[in-house]
């Protein structure tokens, strides 16, 4: 059910990718016999195969188990989840249906509490009009007095306050600062073969990307996709062939999966950002904007980059490649650890 074959069951877990490594952990999840599977960022770190074996297996053979998943994994949600929890400012909203079914009763729920909000607003302004009016009239004590325990009742505190909902500001738009354009032909692979000890990872590569497009490179974990990224970069030499970077004036940002490690440790997060940003227009304010994006927020801004964790490493090397001029872009697995909100900025700067 798993996938493995009968030769695997012999290879040590260190042999495996980590779309492999996730099928063996869970399924000494379910060698337990759970009612109930909590998974934790599932589609981290695994190839589309993976990804799309994992969503055929929880749609299809984990019918009679409760199923809670914490992931950022939209188009994930979208195909597994029949349900979707949201907490706000510590409360919690649930939405029955998928993602972007979500995305629509949220829109609507906070429609009508918005709605709800204004009208009692109205109510509040013609009380306190009323009490204003009625006050110097003795005849209206007792009239001015159960409209100021009305009023009492319908501001904060109050049983019948009703609290306005958060709206988020307008968007928050991101754009890479500009950089100089290069020549047309960018980056060529010309008879590239690679591979390590007595395995071969591809043969016979023959490319040319130009100014302008927009590439993905596919394939199963361990098909040496970040190896690829690697030759064209120059800090691995291919076994045949030649693999690099060839456009005049190409200013390059790779960003690779192990990049949190190379960021400067004795820095804060903020410092980080503010270096990177030292030749550039972006004020304080939007660079805390930007860190709030990927969740830095207020005192997290000044934590230094020692203290936190890979996730957050890898965070902060994308705000800080974010800021720096570019016109070619090495981007590997550049989404992994980002929650929604981050990821969207990203795209809308791409």
């Amino acid at each position: 059910a798993m996938g493995f074959s009968a030769a695997d069951a012999e290879l040590p877990v260190s042999a495996f990718s980590g779309g492999w490594k996730m099928r063996i952990g869970l399924g000494k999840a379910l060698l337990r016999e759970p009612q109930v599977l909590l998974l934790d960022e599932p589609t981290n770190h695994m190839d589309l195969d993976s990804v799309e074996w994992l969503e055929k297996y929880l749609t299809e053979r984990t019918e009679k188990l409760a199923l809670v998943v914490v992931s950022h994994d939209r188009e994930f949600l979208d195909r597994v989840c029949t349900k979707i929890v949201e907490t706000e400012f510590g409360v919690t909203y649930s939405y029955t249906g998928n993602y972007r079914s979500y995305l629509k009763q949220k829109e609507e729920r906070v429609a009508l509490a918005m709605a709800a909000w204004e009208a009692q607003q109205k109510e509040i302004r013609a009380l306190r009009a009323d009490i204003s009016k009625l006050r110097n009239l003795e005849s209206a004590t007792a009239s001015v007095r159960a409209k100021e325990r009305q009023l009492k009742e319908m501001e904060e505190g109050g049983a019948e306050h009703v609290a306005k909902p958060y709206v988020p500001r307008r968007k928050f738009q991101f754009r890479f600062p500009p950089a100089p354009r290069c020549s047309k032909e960018v980056i060529e692979l010309e008879d590239v073969e690679h591979g390590y000890g007595t395995s071969k990872l591809f043969r016979d590569i023959n490319l040319v990307l130009e100014r302008g497009d927009r590439v993905a490179i596919l394939g199963p974990n361990g098909a040496g996709k970040s190896t690829l990224l690697r030759l064209i970069m120059g800090t691995e030499a291919p076994r045949h062939g030649r693999a690099e970077v060839v456009a005049n004036n190409a200013v390059v940002q790779y960003f690779e999966q192990d990049q949190a490690n190379a960021l400067p440790l004795d820095k804060t997060v903020v410092q980080t950002l503010a270096d990177a940003a030292s030749e550039t227009d972006y004020t304080y304010e939007q660079l805390r904007a930007l860190l709030g994006k990927f969740m830095f927020k207020g005192e997290k801004v000044d934590d230094a980059l020692s203290l936190l964790s890979g996730g957050e490493k890898a965070r902060v090397a994308l705000c800080r490649m974010m800021l720096t001029p570019a016109n070619l872009l090495l981007l590997d697995e550049p989404t992994n650890h980002l929650d929604i909100a981050a990821k969207e900025v990203r795209e809308d700067a791409l």
